[in-house]
């Protein structure tokens, strides 16, 4: 009879523990589709599915069941997405939600912003036999420029006697200005010689004969435009500049 007592108590008190833990579960889910507070503590860093301890909690991180939400308007990206952390010791769940905005607007740091918002400078260089060369700078863009100056050859046997320079070009209008250069020779001299005839002698050379353009507009951003020289075949144009691509410096 003791036997029967004694099985007939532990049965019933593995069903209340059943019981129990069924209870707790149930309360767990009914937690985990209730928020309960915004989760002031919770890094915005923190990606879905990452495990991570704060303040001595253990959490698990995941999106709160909805993808992010995007609206794109004049350029401006917003993106709006809400994140969940449980914490593994008292159970708890927050949310927060995370707001992204980017502007799709803003150039990159390299790109010249529109033409129609900065000066734009072009080179013309004249070089005829009997007279000293000379070139002109032009400013086709749509601001005055300034702080104008032509940087170094890119071939090293080459040398400015004096960089050509200007304080200020307007839009539409252009500075001529004399180019005094050297050719470095092989035995040590330098020699002042056309840039017609400089062309001519190392024709075939690669890659060719190029100069950067540099300035600035009226509020500090600088700019470079890298011009190629090469051969002209006539008396009239004897030397032909080629146009590089305009950025920022």
């Amino acid at each position: 009879m003791l036997d029967w007592h004694q099985h007939f108590y532990e049965i019933i008190g593995t069903i209340i523990a059943l019981a129990a833990l069924l209870v707790a579960v149930l309360q767990f889910r009914k937690k985990d589709s209730q928020p309960t507070a915004n989760n002031s503590f919770f890094p915005t860093s923190i990606t879905s599915g990452s495990n991570i301890n704060q303040a001595g909690r253990d959490l698990h991180v995941y999106n709160a069941g909805k993808p992010p939400s995007v609206d794109s308007e004049d350029g401006i990206t917003l993106v709006a997405s809400v994140s969940e952390s449980i914490d593994t010791q008292t159970g708890d769940h927050r949310f927060e939600q995370h707001r992204h905005v980017t502007d799709n607007t803003r150039k990159s740091p390299n790109q010249a912003p529109d033409k129609s918002e900065h000066p734009d400078m072009i080179l013309k260089w004249n070089s005829r036999r009997g007279q000293h060369d000379s070139v002109v700078l032009k400013n086709i863009g749509h601001g005055c420029a300034v702080c104008i100056g032509i940087g170094d050859f890119s071939w090293p046997d080459l040398e400015w006697h004096k960089h050509i320079e200007a304080q200020a070009i307007d839009p539409g209008t252009e500075e001529p200005r004399e180019a005094e250069f050297t050719l470095k020779r092989s035995w040590g001299t330098h020699e002042l010689i056309p840039m017609r005839d400089i062309l001519a002698l190392f024709e075939d050379r690669e890659p060719p004969l190029s100069i950067p353009i540099r300035f600035s507009d009226s509020h500090g951003t600088k700019f470079v435009r890298p011009v190629t020289l090469h051969r002209g075949r006539s008396s009239d144009v004897s030397v032909i500049v080629k146009l590089g691509i305009l950025s920022i410096e």
